[in-house]
């Protein structure tokens, strides 16, 4: 088959298995893979033109001059195919300072998280039903290489999936090669991000010195790489489908029987320890779960540590985050908490403090439709980001822009439920709360708000 009708038959597909997607984003970075999936969306889409937006994002991490080259040549080829461009941009150093409190560390870990956010902040704004990124087979080898190395399970070897929430990714199942020769016969122009030949990038190391060779030895690697994968979902389906079995109560605060819990094989008590931690710890290290499941422990507290406590309480097993010690150089500090609210009450944070949560109907509080139970209500952390009207802001910003000193910092409620942050409650300190910006509330006449106040007395476990 021909390059040309390889990638469009993609898109072609695409849109036939979504038949609901009026509008699609494009995220669009003006190199090659990005600007040929651009070309066959357009080329593709019943809608034409209409029906595809493009979205460029500046991580703000090349120089000056090489980044105004590349959005001048992606705002110049979006006009020359009667296309928008929506353009995100990080703040100066956002990239970097989310990368120092990220478990996962590194640049490129905090650079995909602002990319994601950007490009979903950017769906939002312009009225599209998903988001299209241009991973292909080979993107897709090298993951699963990545993670293979990394230690990784059944879960994570299952390698990129073609869709996922409101992400789609036509090209998966296409080589490089194709992609590339799609876009010569175009002729369209497109830029190279001077950072791909970095040296300091994993992905880079990888793409550059160990995946020549495996294709040297293994010239069919990716055929086999994309059957382990098929492998390893279709086992880790079916472990996901037994573990969801044994799981009861709501989001955000699943148990489980004890009986039931023990009477697993380990592999499904692992997993539900994974699926009962959820928000709560973004990375459990395997051992330490491993270590907590291998046999039946008498007491109340199964395992502490790396933010959270399995617990028995009343034969249900289930996981309540850790709070963190108390600065002893300085007893009226603390260093943070998290816990997961799915309505009105009084929960427990830790250190002398408490959260009073009611409903009302009188606009007191955070209107009901604004956030979506259960949600999490903890102190910032490093790299948090809340949508604004003006685009996806660093929390750290906005809590500067408060008056607020360091202590109330680390103190101050911050709301985030599935779909990121929602409120920052500076009131609590004498400042203004501030909201995640959606557009589709606009329009709608709230009938119900949570009013949450923070309080210096105790009155219940939060369990």
């Amino acid at each position: 088959m021909m390059p040309d009708q390889a990638v469009e038959r993609a898109l072609a597909a695409c849109w036939k298995a979504h038949p609901g997607l009026e509008r699609a984003l494009v995220a669009y970075s003006a190199g090659p893979d990005s600007t040929a999936l651009l070309l066959a969306a357009r080329a593709t889409h019943p809608a034409g033109a209409a029906g595809v937006v493009a979205c460029w994002v500046n991580h703000r991490l090349r120089p000056a001059a090489e980044l105004a080259a590349e959005q001048a040549l992606a705002e110049a080829v979006c006009r020359r195919l009667g296309l928008t461009l929506v353009v995100k941009t990080a703040a100066d150093g956002q990239i970097a300072a989310a990368a120092r409190g990220r478990p996962d560390g590194g640049i490129e870990a905090a650079a995909r998280h602002f990319r994601y956010a950007a490009l979903e902040a950017a769906r939002l704004e312009s009225g599209c039903q998903a988001i299209l990124t241009a991973h292909t087979a080979d993107d897709q080898a090298e993951t699963m290489v990545m993670r293979f190395m990394g230690g990784s399970g059944s879960a994570g070897l299952r390698g990129i999936p073609a869709a996922g929430n409101t992400l789609l990714r036509p090209f998966l199942a296409l080589s490089k090669a194709e992609v590339v020769a799609y876009l010569a016969l175009s002729g369209c122009p497109y830029s190279t991000d001077s950072t791909n030949l970095a040296a300091e990038y994993l992905r880079n190391r990888l793409r550059q010195q160990i995946m020549p060779a495996l294709r040297t030895v293994f010239p069919h690697y990716q055929a086999a790489l994309r059957t382990v994968a098929a492998k390893m979902t279709i086992d880790d389906q079916a472990l996901e489908d037994q573990a969801a079995a044994c799981l009861e109560g709501r989001p955000g605060a699943w148990w489980v029987d004890r009986q039931r819990f023990w009477a697993q094989p380990l592999a499904i008590r692992l997993r539900l320890v994974y699926r009962l931690a959820g928000h709560l710890a973004e990375r459990l290290p395997w051992a330490f779960v491993q270590q907590a499941v291998s046999r039946e422990k008498g007491g109340p507290l199964l395992a502490e540590g790396h933010g959270i406590s399995l617990y028995c309480y009343q034969s249900r097993i289930a996981v309540q985050a850790r709070a963190a010690k108390r600065d002893q150089a300085d007893p009226g500090s603390a260093s943070g908490y998290a816990l997961s609210v799915s309505g009105s009450g009084s929960y427990r944070l830790g250190f002398g403090l408490s959260l009073e949560i009611s409903g009302n109907t009188d606009g007191q509080g955070i209107r009901a439709d604004a956030l979506r139970l259960p949600c999490l209500v903890r102190t910032r952390r490093p790299g948090d980001l809340i949508q604004r009207r003006h685009g996806v802001t660093r929390l750290d910003s906005l809590l500067s822009s408060l008056k607020l000193s360091a202590g109330q910092r680390e103190l101050v409620p911050v709301i985030e439920d599935e779909a990121g942050l929602v409120a920052v409650l500076g009131a609590q300190f004498g400042a203004r709360d501030l909201y995640r910006y959606n557009p589709a509330l606009l329009a709608a006449t709230p009938v119900a708000w949570w009013f949450m106040e923070l309080k210096g007395v105790v009155a219940n476990d939060a369990i």
